[in-house]
């Protein structure tokens, strides 16, 4: 029973992939790629660049408010 247990959590650890927490870089053995990288290299798929809901509002309050405070 143990062996099993064992080879279940070898199984889960070797799904994680490691995320930088401040570049968001992934790493693979010794090389950190971005997600770009990673995905083209590994996945085959190719990534275009769009903006979430989230930081459209984000970026839009904060551009109001810097035109707004140059209008003043």
């Amino acid at each position: 029973m143990k062996l099993f247990e064992t080879r279940t959590r070898i199984d889960r650890l070797e799904k994680l992939i490691k995320v930088c927490a401040w570049t968001r870089k992934i790493k693979v053995e010794d090389e950190w790629l971005t997600i770009e990288e990673f995905m083209k290299k590994y996945l085959d798929k190719d990534v275009t660049h769009g903006i979430s809901p989230e930081a459209f509002e984000k970026m839009f309050k904060e551009t109001k408010v810097s035109y707004d405070s140059k209008q003043k």
